[in-house]
């Protein structure tokens, strides 16, 4: 039997492990990774293309870059997906930011078309652009050539008869007057010049006049071109149609008179040289006769063809057309 060594004697010295013994391993802190944050911003960074928007995009940024911090820290063992997350964000940022130029830039265009649109109707419409003239200051008469309704306005063009003179002051103008309610019936045009700029002051469809007249031409009371009263031309009842002469020089005329009550229309005078086409507009009365300015139209063939300003009266069934020496009687 072996017996340990006598009580009080010391115990020997451990001896340490080898040098290559396997070191132990350290135990385990028993806390799982946290992957959610890394896992959250692949999720919006997906989402961000489908639903979510700026939202997602956003989200996916933040979440990605605390994913990464955390497995940085070896709290969570997937930094790819956080990666993933993170990167899918920065893609949706870009993606926005190029979306926020293009819409802009797309606006800015359709706005500024649409400017210029609405400035090109309201200056279709405006009378002061479209009135600009060119003519000096004074009052003058247009038998229109076109006409055209433009909201509230009615546009006449035509060429321009000095009033007072019947000079052609200019072979085609553009006047814009507001509230004039009918256009096409419109034959005769009074208008004012002012700085360039016309302003309509009277139109006339036949026998009617509407708006305040413009300086009236001789034989006329005074503020307005009145309708034909004379009993002789209302024994002829309405006054439209053809009317067909020959004038003392032998030459021979087609005059067509396109209102009921009054001589508004055009004339046409054939000889062997050619054609005169011209309006005739009612200007005034002068003891029971009808004035009519007489202006050559763009129809016409020869360059001879003159204005000039007619008495109208009755004769019998006919109408006697006078200016100095020359007369035409007109029956149809």
């Amino acid at each position: 039997m072996t017996s340990g060594p006598p009580p009080g004697t010391p115990m020997p010295p451990s001896m340490p492990p080898p040098f290559d013994a396997p070191v132990p391993p350290v135990p385990a802190t028993g806390n799982p990774p946290q992957n959610g944050i890394g896992t959250a911003a692949l999720v919006m960074g997906i989402l961000q293309f489908v639903c979510l928007g700026p939202i997602g995009t956003v989200l996916a940024i933040i979440f990605g870059r605390m994913g990464m911090k955390r497995a940085e820290r070896g709290e969570a063992d997937n930094e790819g997906v956080a990666k993933a997350g993170f990167w899918l964000g920065i893609v949706g940022l870009i993606l926005s930011v190029i979306a926020v130029v293009v819409v802009v830039a797309t606006g800015a265009t359709v706005f500024k078309f649409a400017q210029e649109a609405v400035k090109s109707v309201n200056e279709s419409t405006d009378p002061a652009k479209n009135s600009q003239t060119g003519l000096a200051d004074g009052d003058y008469q247009m038998t229109p050539s076109s006409t055209a309704q433009m909201n509230d306005s009615c546009g006449f063009e035509g060429s321009a008869v000095t009033v007072g003179t019947g000079e052609t002051a200019s072979p085609k103008v553009l006047v814009v007057g507001q509230g004039v309610s009918d256009c096409s019936t419109s034959v005769s045009v009074l208008f004012t010049v002012t700085g360039g700029v016309a302003s309509i002051t009277s139109t006339s469809s036949g026998g009617t006049q509407t708006g305040q007249a413009a300086t009236p031409t001789q034989g006329s009371p005074a503020g307005a071109i009145p309708a034909i009263t004379d009993p002789a031309f209302i024994a002829l009842g309405d006054l439209s149609g053809d009317w067909t002469g020959t004038g003392t020089d032998g030459q021979t005329a087609t005059l067509t008179v396109s209102s009921p009550d009054g001589l508004n229309g055009t004339i046409v005078y054939n000889d062997a040289s050619g054609t005169c086409v011209e309006s005739w507009t009612q200007v005034g009365i002068d003891a029971g006769a009808v004035l009519i300015d007489e202006k050559p139209l763009p129809d016409s063939t020869l360059d001879t063809c003159t204005t000039e300003q007619y008495s109208v009266t009755v004769d019998g069934a006919n109408l006697a057309a006078k200016v100095g020496d020359y007369t035409m009687v007109l029956t149809r």
